[in-house]
């Protein structure tokens, strides 16, 4: 028997427990007794508001009501029931329409559209159809807003839903429609406390960066983690905001889809933004531990900051506000003394010598330079900071204002002034005060060694007035060694006015008070800071010529200071004196490795790589540089110095022209690209080039480089008498008494020009003038000068006791002189016919110096000599590919085709031989020989 159908037009009511599901699954029993309780809720209210509760679905209940109004009224009275009910929320939704009664089941189209709606109501709201909006749209106290039309499941037309908006109920499907003019955004997200959950992860993040800070400071940590703190803080708020949006109102709440793919995605997203920021930071110590052993095997230990850490800092000269000249010693000193005091700190490196820079740009010593150049020579050397100031006088105190900026930017980030009568504290002060202004570690700048400026230097003004003047003296040795002999009358422990003296006495060639100055430097050394002491070490054996305990000591000075790029330089330097060329090639990496903002190192690792011929290694370097520097001129000089040197000139010109791009009145620059002319035969355009030069020098120095290129243009074309002229040029016009033994030396430069003019006697008085002026170490380097004078002369005898001479003086000596000693063996050879002899020292000497073409020159004149015409020519011509006008290497392959019997040939070179040597002095001999040979095969067509 079928069951009797029943139909009713009716207002229905579906509520559903949220989260119901993960409910049970936590806790069944619990859950149970809740869904006993909303029941216990929820019928009774029904009752009152005339309804019927038809069946409980499990978690939730179908009700029916005879207005769309008293259901409506009812879901109200039933969620604000609930509010305060954390771990019950529901869901209810509203339809008007037909309900179908068969036997004990209940559906039709009306059950089904308002099961369909309930899902879309917000945990704690209501939804209803379009058809209960029309019956309550003009109820006071009930509004709705549209969701839109929704395709329901199992409904064959688009239904539109509204969102119950009711004080202190939620109106908005988190898929968000629009909301009515009742309630904002704002009341919504303080519904759910995002607001107050994120102000308080804000309010904590906060706090762990300072936190981060404080340990930072406290343990010298990496100055990077309170930014990782933040970075961290910033990249999960999307994370804090969806998980309060979704869950920060009381009760159980399931997981949202947009939860489910944005909170992974927001991680992820996280995890590679600090990736990416924070990629080769280093966010453990600042510092590190390194153990070493000294000269007597005892093991050293030493913490020091990682290099990453490190500040670099360019001081500049102090302006004198005032303009009372007895203010100018403090002007000058100041940047000194802050370097010698801030040299005991690691965390810090420091430079103050910039004087040559400002003369070239046209300013003299203590005047005011404008900001922008001290910016860019900071940003030439690489220096991420430079500090300069004033100073005055104010009611007999001393005023000095301090001036911080960073170089990149220009900004000035500290300004500080600093007022008292004793100078020395100001400086302690102000070194103090900087180390703060560049974040230094307050923890290391609490527990490090620094000993007060006046404990290093001197304590006595009236010392470091006399050190200062003689500072302020400059070239004028005699006025120098005057104030420094009486600085260290002042103050008989002043340790660096003895280095100073030292220094001036080595110049003054005194080598009595030299060795008096040496022992004082060192008795008083225990004053300087142990980095300073491992310098002057290494500097006082150097001139005791101690190569050995120099090296030793240099070895030390960078073990026990693994980030003093200086100690790393100079063992870099001593492996390359000592041909251990992969040591210097390992130290010099080493550096960048410490270090990668000293990029220079890539042009030292360059010039390594081009000594030993290997063009594509030295031109990786070469670019790297200029791929940082783009707008430093030397990026493309040193490139290309290197097309150059392996015969590719128009590469070379084409880089040189960017370089006078950026520099076009570099006079350097320009000498290089007139080298390049010369190279190619342009004479005329060099001489050109050589006058434009002349017009653009601005200082003496770039007058004597112009001078020494022109010298060596006159002695290539075989004009000895007019290059010695200009060379005479290039010497100091100050008073014998005030040259540096440097100029002694220049002095000394192209002696066979005298003998080719017959004059080797002066040129030995030269030796002989200079001997008298220089100390025995340099009076030994005098040796290299006569065995230059005794090849020139073909002198067999005398130059074979001088080349034995030089090896036994100069047990290290630099690549190059180890070269030029070999060189003169296989001359001298050349000298008594020993051919073969001859050519196994030149090729000795091409693997020490493999981009010096002239060598193959000499190799190939050996082999013709031996009549092995062959092999002569495939040797010169290696000579030419590189110097395509060098006119003794057309003479050379001009004999070999004579020899051949190739008279068309021999007349080709030796016509570019004589092109070169057009104008050639009557004394050059090999210019008269080569017109002879022209005269020769002339005569015989």
């Amino acid at each position: 028997m079928m069951s009797e159908l029943k139909r009713k037009l009716t207002a229905i009511m579906f509520t559903d427990m949220v989260g119901f599901t993960a409910m049970m699954q936590r806790d069944e029993p619990k859950t149970q007794k809740l869904v006993v309780k909303q029941r216990d809720i929820i019928k009774p209210l029904v009752e009152k508001h005339n309804g019927k509760v038809l069946q409980y679905t499990g978690d939730g209940t179908l009700c029916t009501f005879g207005s769309a109004i008293a259901a409506v009224n009812c879901a109200v009275e039933i969620q604000k029931a609930l509010k305060n009910e954390n771990e019950l929320n529901l869901r209810i939704g509203i339809h008007v329409g037909d309900i179908v009664f068969e036997g004990d089941d209940i559906y039709g189209d009306g059950v089904n559209v308002a099961s369909r709606i309930e899902p879309l109501a917000e945990p704690g709201g209501i939804c209803v159809s379009g058809q209960v909006y029309d019956n309550i749209k003009n109820q006071p106290g009930l509004e709705a807003t549209s969701l839109g039309s929704k395709e329901l499941k199992n409904v064959e037309r688009a239904v539109e839903v509204f969102a119950l908006v009711v004080e202190g109920l939620p109106a908005i499907k988190e898929t968000g429609a629009r909301m009515n003019a009742g309630v904002s955004i704002v009341q919504v997200l303080y519904t759910r406390r995002v607001p107050h959950v994120l102000g308080v992860y804000l309010l904590f993040s906060w706090g762990i960066i300072q936190l981060l800070n404080w340990l930072v400071n406290e343990y010298v940590l990496s100055p990077h983690l309170p930014d990782f703190g933040l970075a961290a803080s910033l990249s999960l708020i999307p994370t804090i905001l969806m998980l309060t949006y979704f869950h920060g109102k009381a009760g159980l709440h399931a997981w949202t889809k947009v939860e489910r793919i944005g909170i992974p995605l927001n991680l992820v997203a996280a995890v590679v933004v600090m990736f990416v920021i924070f990629q080769g930071k280093d966010l453990g110590a600042a510092t590190k531990t390194v153990i070493v052993e000294d000269e007597n095997g005892k093991k050293i230990e030493r913490v020091i900051p990682k290099s990453e850490f490190r500040k670099k800092i360019a001081i500049f000269a102090f302006e004198n506000e005032s303009g009372d000249s007895s203010l100018i010693w403090i002007q000058n000193e100041i940047p000194n003394m802050l370097v010698i005091d801030l040299y005991q700190d690691l965390f810090l490196q420091v430079s103050m010598n910039f004087y040559d820079r400002f003369k070239k740009a046209g300013y003299a010593r203590g005047a005011s330079t404008p900001l922008t150049l001290k910016r860019k020579i900071a940003k030439d050397i690489h220096y991420e900071y430079f500090l300069w100031g004033t100073i005055s006088e104010q009611n007999g105190n001393y005023l000095l204002t301090s001036r911080l900026h960073e170089t990149k930017t220009g900004k000035m980030i500290a300004e500080n002034s600093f007022v008292r009568e004793d100078i020395f504290k100001i400086v302690d002060e102000m070194s103090l005060q900087l180390k703060y202004d560049l974040d230094i570690p307050k923890r290391h700048i609490e527990t490090s060694v620094d000993l007060p400026i006046s404990e290093i230097m001197t304590n006595s003004v009236p010392a470091l007035k006399e050190y200062a003047a003689a500072s302020i003296a400059g070239i004028d040795l005699e006025m120098a060694l005057e104030h420094l002999i009486q600085s260290v009358k002042e103050d008989p422990t002043f340790a660096y006015a003895y280095l100073n003296l030292h220094t001036i006495y080595i110049h003054l060639g005194q080598e009595g008070k030299m060795k008096e100055a040496e022992q004082l430097l060192m008795k008083h050394l225990y004053k300087l800071p142990e980095r300073e002491q491992f310098r002057i070490k290494s500097y006082v054996f150097f001139f005791r010529e101690e190569w050995e305990k120099d090296f030793m000591v240099t070895k030390m000075w960078a073990d026990i200071y693994p980030l003093d790029i200086t100690a790393h330089l100079s063992v870099a330097r001593r492996y390359e004196w000592r041909s251990q060329l992969e040591e210097s090639i390992a130290e010099y990496e080493r550096i960048l490795e410490l270090d990668p903002g000293q990029y220079y190192i890539l042009r030292s690792l360059g010039s390594i790589f081009k000594g030993r011929g290997d063009f594509k290694e030295a031109f990786k370097y070469y670019k790297r540089y200029a791929d940082q520097f783009p707008e430093d001129y030397s990026s493309y000089t040193a490139i290309a110095d290197l097309y150059k040197t392996f015969g590719e000139y128009e590469q070379a010109k084409s880089y040189y022209e960017k370089a006078l791009v950026i520099e076009p009145d570099k006079i350097s620059v320009l000498l290089a690209m007139t080298d390049t002319e010369l190279d190619l035969g342009n004479f005329e355009k060099a001489f050109e080039n050589y006058d434009d030069a002349l017009r653009r020098s601005k200082t003496d120095q770039d007058s004597t480089n112009v001078y020494s290129s022109l010298a060596i243009l006159y002695g290539l074309q075989g004009r000895p008498n007019k290059a010695l002229e200009y060379q005479h040029l290039t010497w100091s016009d100050n008073d014998e008494q005030k040259l540096l033994a440097g100029e002694y030396f220049l002095r000394l430069e192209n002696l066979s020009w005298y003998v080719e003019i017959g004059k080797s006697d002066v040129a030995l008085e030269l030796i002989e003038s200079v001997k008298l002026k220089v100390i025995p170490l340099w009076r030994k380097s005098l040796v290299w000068n006569y065995l230059e004078i005794y090849l020139a002369l073909r002198d067999v005898e005398n130059a074979e006791k001088t080349v034995e001479e030089v090896e036994r003086i100069f047990l290290f000596v630099p690549r190059s002189s180890r070269s030029d000693v070999l060189g003169a063996k296989g001359k001298i050879h050349e000298m008594k016919a020993e051919y073969e002899e001859a050519i196994v020292s030149y090729e000795k000497q091409r693997e020490l110096e493999p981009t010096d073409a002239t060598i193959n020159r000499r190799i190939g004149r050996c082999y013709r000599k031996l009549g092995k015409f062959k092999k002569a020519k495939e040797y010169i011509e290696k000579t030419l590919k590189i110097l395509p006008f060098d006119p003794k290497a057309h003479y050379e392959m001009a004999l070999v085709h004579k020899d051949m019997g190739n008279r068309e040939k021999a007349l080709e070179h030796l016509k570019t031989t004589l092109y070169v040597w057009e104008e050639a002095e009557q004394v050059y001999k090999p210019a008269r020989k080569a017109r002879e040979l022209l005269a020769e095969l002339a005569g015989t067509r």
